[in-house]
């Protein structure tokens, strides 16, 4: 997968089912798999223990 089919797959989740903000660390993980990386995207996939508030930050950034 790409980078924009992973997050317009989260996005769909978001407007069409329940969403468990979990899914936001496994894209995290995903999207560093496909070789991107910022610090916000390390910290996201560290996420599994947080909240769905500060999960959705580090998504948004």
């Amino acid at each position: 997968m790409t980078l924009e089919e992973l997050t317009l797959e989260i996005y769909a989740e978001r407007a069409l089912t329940y969403f468990e903000s979990k899914h936001l660390v496994t894209w995290a993980v995903n999207v560093l798999t496909l070789g991107y990386e910022s610090d916000n995207l390390y910290i996201l996939a560290g996420l599994d223990n947080a909240s769905t508030e500060e999960r959705e930050i580090y998504f948004w950034k």
